[in-house]
């Protein structure tokens, strides 16, 4: 008769414990929250941002405009959003509101 050998089992870390101590497992754990941290909460806005000034200047910065109405990035020459508010195409939406009230 031939004897056949056992098969190694598929996970050797089944049998014994793992590697390393508790205190090497904690360690472990901090600088990994630690290093994600860092770059989920800094390094990842500040490129977002950055690109963001980059490409879109005039949108990344709240869509600023001048009096005449044309775009700008400067808040010292800014005097409003054109996010905010209705666009006003004459005066006819002044009169009616003066006739109301």
């Amino acid at each position: 008769m031939i004897k056949r050998k056992t098969p190694a089992p598929i996970c050797r870390t089944m049998r014994t414990k793992a590697p390393g101590s508790y205190l090497q497992h904690i360690r472990a754990s901090i600088a990994m929250t630690l290093g994600l941290g860092v770059v989920c909460c800094i390094i990842y806005p500040a490129v977002v941002w950055g690109l963001s000034q980059l490409i879109f200047p005039v949108k990344a910065n709240g869509s600023l405009v001048k009096k005449d109405g044309t775009p700008t990035t400067n808040p010292a020459e800014a005097v409003g959003s054109s996010l905010i508010g209705p666009t006003v195409f004459g005066q006819s939406v002044f009169l009616a509101t003066a006739q109301r009230g």
